[in-house]
């Protein structure tokens, strides 16, 4: 899954190790990001929490069989 950042020139995608690559498309940086925003590697150390959240998958909630 890829997103451009609606008000950033930035660019999120989720990794198959379940980080998101985030690159700053203005400052030609990147930064990779675990889901909750923590800034783990890169140049780029800052970006949307949410977006990185929403595109990095949070886990959803086992539904009970009936």
């Amino acid at each position: 899954m890829q997103v451009r950042h609606p008000l950033y020139n930035q660019v999120f995608e989720q990794q198959p190790d379940g980080l998101v690559r985030v690159e700053d498309l203005d400052a030609g940086t990147i930064g990779y990001f675990d889901r909750r925003g923590h800034h783990i590697r890169g140049d780029l150390t800052w970006a949307d929490p949410q977006l990185i959240d929403w595109v990095g998958g949070r886990p959803l909630p086992v539904a009970k069989q009936a």
